[in-house]
C-alpha cells in the first residue's frame, strides 16, 4: 500500500455546470440531471427532467460527462455522487464533473474515493451560503486528502466495492421486472378485465365515469377498502441527521419515487424513540402504502403516488404523508392497493379534486371519496394468490440490498484509509476484471 496525501487538481480534471441560467425543461429530449437525479452511486435517467438538443449543446460547452467521470453536486444537495456508467449523452446543472487522469487514478476508485465519508465530511464543512449551499471549484481543487497512489491497488480496491454495487444493481433490476409484471397482470384483469373467467362474464354499464364492468362486480369508493390516516407534525429542531439504534427513521414525502415506489436513501431524518412515547400509530409496517399528499404546483410530479414499505418498526410517520392500509371484506389486499395508487386514472381523478396554490393539496376526505372498481372477493383472493409472492420476493431484493449497502459503506472508508488492505479481504462476491 502507498497512501499518499494529494488534492483533485492532481489526478482529475474538474469543470463544474453551476454557473449558466437552467434551459427550459421539456416533455422529452435530452436528460437533464440535477443532484436530485443522483443519489447512492447512480443516475435516475428514468425520472430526469430533459431539454432540447440545441440547449443541450450549450450547455455541453461548459462540461460533457463521458464514461468513467464521477458526478458531485457542489451546490444545493452538495455530496450526492454518481459515477457515468454510460455513452448516452446528457446534460448537468449544478453539479462538479470530475474527469480522472489515467495515468494518477482509477476511474472507479476516484469514484469510491469520492463518496467516502472522509472526502464527503472534509469538504461539506467548506461549503458556503445559506439559501443555496455551495462548495467552490477551487475549494475542491485545492482542498488535501489521503488516498492510494498506486494504480493497482486503486484497481483491486474498486473492484472489490462494485462487486457489492454490481449485486444491488442487478437486485434493482430484478425488483423493476417483478413491478412491471405485477403491473401487467394488474392492468390485464382490472382495467382490460381480461381475468380467468371474463369469457363468461358480460360487461354492464357501472352508471359513473369509470365506464363498464363486469357483471356482478360493484363500484365504491376507496373508502370502503382501506383505513387511511395523516403523519405527525414532527417539529424539525428534534430531528437527528444521524442514525442510531435509539431512533426511528423519518418518512417523509421524498421517499417516494415519481411514478410510485420507495427510495430508502433518501432517508435523511431520524428521531430519538423516546421522543415519540404515545406515537404508536405512526409507526410504519411492511406493507404499508405512503402516499404524497402534496407537491408543487410548478412541478406536481409526486402528488397523488404511493410507496410500499419493506420493514417492520424502524420508520414513523412524518406529515404531508398518507398512510393506507387494507380494512375491507373482500380480500383487497396491499398489492392490489399499490397498483391501484400508483395508476393513471386513480392518479387522475384524485389529482382533479386537489386544492391548489402555491403547492396543490390533497385532502383526506377527498380520497376516500374516489370513486373505484370493486371486484368480487373470488377474484381479489386469485389476483393476491398471483400477486403476494412477487411483492414478497421485492422486499427479500430489498433487505438484500440494504444489507449490501451496510457492507459495503462500512470497508468503503477503511480500504480507502488503507485501514485495511484489500489483499485481506476475502468477501466471496466477485470482482470486477
Amino acid at each position: 500500500m502507498a497512501i499518499i496525501e494529494t488534492n483533485l487538481k492532481q489526478i482529475c480534471k474538474l469543470v463544474t455546470d453551476g454557473t449558466h441560467d437552467s434551459p427550459k425543461l421539456q416533455p422529452e429530449g435530452i436528460p437533464f440531471i440535477k443532484g436530485k437525479h443522483i443519489s447512492n452511486g447512480f443516475i435516475d435517467f428514468a425520472n430526469s427532467d430533459f431539454i432540447t438538443f440545441e440547449d443541450h449543446l450549450e450547455v455541453i460547452k461548459r462540461s460533457k460527462p463521458e464514461y468513467g467521470d464521477t458526478l458531485f453536486a457542489n451546490i444545493g444537495t452538495i455530496g450526492s455522487t454518481a459515477f457515468v456508467g454510460t455513452d448516452s449523452e446528457f446534460s448537468i446543472k449544478n453539479i462538479a464533473l470530475f474527469k480522472p487522469n489515467p495515468e494518477k487514478v482509477d476511474p472507479k476508485y476516484l469514484y469510491y474515493l469520492v463518496t467516502s465519508p472522509v472526502f464527503q465530511n472534509h469538504f461539506k464543512l467548506s461549503r458556503s451560503g445559506a439559501a443555496q449551499p455551495f462548495i467552490s471549484l477551487g475549494t475542491l481543487r485545492s482542498r488535501t486528502f489521503r488516498c492510494e497512489s498506486d494504480l493497482t491497488q486503486q484497481v483491486k480496491i474498486a473492484s472489490t466495492l462494485s462487486a457489492f454495487d454490481d449485486l444491488i444493481e442487478n437486485n434493482t433490476r430484478r425488483i423493476q421486472i417483478l413491478e412491471e409484471m405485477a403491473q401487467r397482470i394488474y392492468r390485464e384483469w382490472f382495467v382490460h378485465f381480461r381475468y380467468p373467467g371474463h369469457e363468461n362474464e358480460k360487461l354492464v354499464d357501472s352508471g359513473t365515469k369509470l365506464g363498464m364492468i363486469p357483471e356482478g362486480w360493484n363500484i365504491g369508493t376507496f373508502d370502503d377498502l382501506i383505513s387511511f390516516s395523516n403523519g405527525y407534525a414532527f417539529k424539525s429542531k428534534e430531528l437527528l441527521k444521524e442514525e442510531s439504534d435509539e431512533c426511528y427513521r423519518i418518512f417523509k414525502m421524498g421517499q417516494i419515487k415519481k411514478g410510485g415506489g420507495f427510495d430508502a436513501s433518501k432517508t435523511k431524518s431520524y428521531i430519538k424513540k423516546d421522543r415519540c412515547v404515545g406515537l404508536d400509530r405512526y409507526v410504519l409496517k411492511s406493507g404499508d402504502i405512503l402516499m404524497s399528499m402534496t407537491d408543487m404546483k410548478a412541478s406536481v410530479a409526486l402528488l397523488g403516488h404511493t410507496a410500499l414499505l419493506n420493514v417492520d418498526d424502524r420508520y414513523i410517520l412524518n406529515q404531508r404523508v398518507g398512510l393506507i392500509r387494507p380494512n375491507n371484506s373482500v380480500s383487497v389486499s396491499y398489492p392490489y392497493l399499490y397498483l391501484l395508487t400508483n395508476s393513471k386514472p386513480f392518479i387522475d381523478d384524485i389529482r382533479s379534486r386537489a386544492n391548489s396554490g402555491v403547492q396543490v393539496n390533497l385532502s383526506t376526505s377527498g380520497n376516500k371519496k374516489t370513486n373505484v372498481t370493486i371486484p368480487p372477493q373470488e377474484v381479489n383472493e386469485r389476483f393476491d394468490v398471483l400477486s403476494h409472492p412477487k411483492f414478497e420476493l421485492i422486499v427479500n431484493l430489498q433487505h438484500e440490498n440494504d444489507l449490501l449497502i451496510q457492507t459495503r459503506d462500512l470497508l468503503l472508508p477503511k480500504l480507502i484509509s488503507g485501514q485495511i488492505d484489500v489483499s485481506d479481504l476475502d468477501i466471496g462476491i466477485g470482482v470486477r476484471s
